[in-house]
């Protein structure tokens, strides 16, 4: 009874579980413990099938199984495999190790690794993930010595395609190499794009390389011990721009030279992001702009600082971008206060004054009419004066940004401006070139910040305003005054720095600076807007002067744009609930 007791744990589960992994080491042995041969055959079968379940599974191809006098720099290649979810390769001083390199989950059919030991044994565990299953493949190989090291191109790799034309090249350092060479022609063999001088560095841009080419590279290292190369090729794609000035990583930039980029044949337009942070847009927002411009003033930024750029391409109906970052230099206090603001507010009024009277056509000629130009219309908008500012600020080394806003949060009763850095006030500053208009109190040597103005408006704080408004032009106020509506309501709600897109939802409402009017306004000249119960509501309406037009609720509010109406103007038809409003004026008369 007691014998009996003792072998019975022997057929519970932790028992059975022993035996799997004994046979899982040698299953051939497993049939001595066991009465039925047959079961261990089946088991001897299934654990060979079983790491792959009838998988296709990657692997290595470079270095092969067992090869000796391996370049440690060598890249290591394996195949690809349909359906793949992730490849992950370990290397190891014995089996199933990764204290050498772990690759971590990845696509790719290729790694270089750059601190494999010289004259040791590499186990390799190519590990392939499919139908949410790992399976693993083991192999070895044995590095050489330091002397059979050569360096290998990281980019682009062997056999690459879409490769970016000027995208840098770069590759492996080894150690003693006194210099590097690099070779790339049409051809194997060829020489004919490019030869490099003997070079100390890791990385290298290659000019001349074209869209959708074929290219031989020959990459090689000299060191004490001799000149060894490695042949490589690849295809390039569409590509994309690139940053000449500032160079990723380029510190101590004067932040008053523009950004300058390569040209991309094919490019349909660009875009510039600029933040203080990866992946933020706080400092500079370009929008979309002519692929023929290949040079930009970025405003915004500071000295002393650390800004990050992305620069978009796009190509083929498709956004492509390269991220960099630059850190600028840190620059001098201008030598006189009161210079410094007359020349921002003497810019101001001069932008304003680069039209034809009080029109918006701009003078041929002025850099007003370059900027309208470029954005392919005859008439400036706000933005055409806000960039406008910004660039001649610029031009005289003054830290400005363009700035956005709205009123209501529709794209019509919205505006873009212009901010200044006064480094004596250490503050930003509003300057409006649309009105002539410097928010900059004399009598105080203070000015108001765009936040400050939207503060002052939520609170109908319309003294704190009025004795900070600085007419800049010899037209005086007629600019503001002759606006659809009161400039200072557009400061309302204003975007955060770098966009351009209205906060939703409106931090602020505009509807305490409305005026709801019963309908005997009906058929009375002036500016009107409608608000909506429902966002699918619509109002027909007939003017004498526009003709028939429907209005409804744009941008996700509940106010249509606003329309000036001539006398005797009528509603065809009008939804339930609809209201005829018009706007108040508080400081611009």
């Amino acid at each position: 009874m007691s014998s009996h007791t003792s072998r019975t744990p022997l057929l519970c589960k932790s028992g059975m579980r022993r035996y799997a992994n004994e046979a899982w080491r040698n299953p051939f042995t497993y049939h001595l413990r066991t009465p039925n041969f047959l079961l261990a055959l089946l088991i001897f079968v299934f654990l060979c099938v079983s790491p792959v379940h009838g998988q296709t599974i990657a692997t290595i191809i470079t270095p092969a199984n067992g090869a000796v006098n391996v370049n440690p720099g060598a890249p290591i290649t394996w195949s690809a495999v349909s359906g793949v979810q992730a490849y992950t390769l370990y290397l190891g001083s014995s089996v199933g190790a990764k204290n050498l390199y772990y690759s971590g989950e990845t696509l790719a059919t290729s790694v270089t690794v750059t601190n494999l030991p010289t004259n040791t044994l590499c186990y390799a565990r190519m590990w392939t993930k499919k139908s949410n299953t790992w399976f693993y493949q083991d192999t070895t190989f044995t590095t050489g010595s330091s002397s059979s090291v050569t360096a290998q191109l990281t980019y682009p790799t062997n056999g690459a395609t879409n490769v970016d034309p000027w995208n840098p090249f770069s590759w492996t350092a080894v150690a003693g190499a006194t210099s590097y060479g690099l070779i790339v022609g049409t051809s194997s063999g060829a020489s004919d794009v490019y030869v490099s001088p003997a070079l100390t560095t890791t990385s290298l841009t290659v000019p001349g390389l074209k869209q959708n080419t074929a290219y031989f590279v020959q990459l090689s290292t000299t060191s004490a011990s001799g000149t060894r190369s490695v042949s490589t090729s690849f295809m390039t794609g569409l590509g994309m721009a690139h940053l000449t000035f500032p160079l990723n990583g380029a510190t101590n930039v004067d932040p008053f030279v523009p950004f300058t980029w390569n040209n991309v044949p094919g490019a349909q337009k660009f875009y510039i992001y600029v933040g203080d942070a990866p992946g933020v847009v706080n400092v500079y927002n370009s929008g979309e702009f002519s692929p023929a411009l290949l040079s930009r003033a970025v405003t915004g930024v500071l000295g002393g600082k650390t800004y990050y750029v992305k620069l978009w391409t796009y190509i083929n109906n498709t956004w492509v971008a390269t991220t960099s970052s630059y850190t600028t230099a840190t620059q001098p206090l201008p030598s006189s206060a009161a210079t410094f603001r007359s020349t921002v507010q003497q810019q101001t009024g001069a932008v304003r004054l680069m039209t034809q009277g009080f029109t918006n056509t701009p003078i041929p000629g002025t850099p007003l009419a370059v900027v309208v130009a470029q954005d392919g219309r005859t008439t400036a908008f706000c933005t055409e004066y806000a960039r406008t500012l910004a660039e001649q600020l610029f031009n005289q080394r003054i830290t400005d940004r363009v700035r956005s806003m709205s009123f209501d949060g529709t794209a019509y009763e919205a505006h873009v401006t212009t901010e200044y850095w006064d480094p004596f006030l250490n503050q930003w500053i509003a300057a409006d070139p649309t009105f002539g208009v410097a928010y900059w109190n004399s009598s105080t040597q203070s000015g108001l910040s765009i936040p400050q103005i939207s503060a002052d408006v939520v609170t109908s704080s319309w003294s704190a305003i009025q004795p900070n408004i600085l007419y800049v032009t010899s037209n005086g106020a007629i600019y503001s005054h002759n606006y659809y509506m009161d400039p200072i309501l557009l400061y309302l709600n204003p975007s955060p720095p770098g966009s351009s897109v209205a906060p939703v939802p409106l931090p602020n409402s505009p509807a305490p600076y409305l005026k709801v009017n019963s309908s005997t306004v009906v058929g009375t000249s002036g500016t009107w807007l409608f608000s909506f119960a429902n966002q699918a509501d619509k109002v027909t309406i007939s003017d004498p002067s526009r003709g028939t037009m429907t209005l409804g609720p744009l941008s996700g509010t509940i106010y249509s744009q606003a329309v000036t109406l001539a006398s005797g103007w009528t509603i065809t038809s009008q939804p339930s609930g609809m209201q005829i409003l018009s706007m108040n004026r508080y400081l611009y008369f």
